[in-house]
């Protein structure tokens, strides 16, 4: 815990990665797979603290972490291919990582994936599984801006939605939470 921390904080203070031995080391524990480095490496990298921004290393790092299973990676790089940020743009591909990050729980993957179902965005249109998608994200921690974009979507996916197609979203939903238990 002390390393982590200790790490976050030479990253506050805007550390080099050539002569800063603590971001060696987490470089050292992503290559051998512990995702919480490798998802620690890909921020920095993303965002540029304590090491040059790079996009494409922000991405190789998520998905070191996102073979680990870290549903918040999948939602970064679900992001990253839907805006060509280090990687090529690929909508599809982006919805793959979203459906993985939301199956994974994290609340802004379900968003994504739910708007893109709404949308036919990156998977075919399809309301019931939008719905479902959007009900779940609302239940989780999400930004204001990216819950008054849930809600809307949300309240509009319900209008075209039958009586019978909205009670089947939201068995879906219950099931995804009770297999989450």
């Amino acid at each position: 815990m002390f390393k982590f921390l200790t790490f976050f904080i030479l990253l506050a203070l805007g550390a080099c990665a050539a002569g800063n031995p603590e971001l060696n080391g987490f470089e050292e524990k992503a290559n051998q797979g512990d995702a919480k480095a490798a998802f620690s490496l890909g921020h920095a990298y993303f965002w540029g603290q304590g090491v040059a921004k790079d996009h494409a290393k922000a991405a190789k790092w998520w998905q070191v972490a996102a073979q680990r299973d870290d549903a918040q990676a999948m939602a970064n790089l679900g992001d990253m291919y839907a805006n060509g940020l280090g990687v090529t743009k690929n909508i599809q591909r982006s919805a793959e990582w979203y459906k993985r990050g939301a199956n994974g729980g994290n609340s802004i993957a379900q968003f994504r994936l739910g708007s893109g179902y709404a949308k036919g965005i990156g998977v075919p249109r399809d309301d019931v599984s939008a719905y479902m998608w959007l009900i779940l994200a609302l239940d989780g921690n999400l930004s204001d801006a990216d819950r008054r974009h849930a809600f809307r979507d949300r309240d509009r996916v319900i209008t075209e939605l039958t009586p019978q197609q909205r009670l089947e979203s939201e068995r879906r939903a219950r099931e995804w939470r009770t297999g989450r238990q």
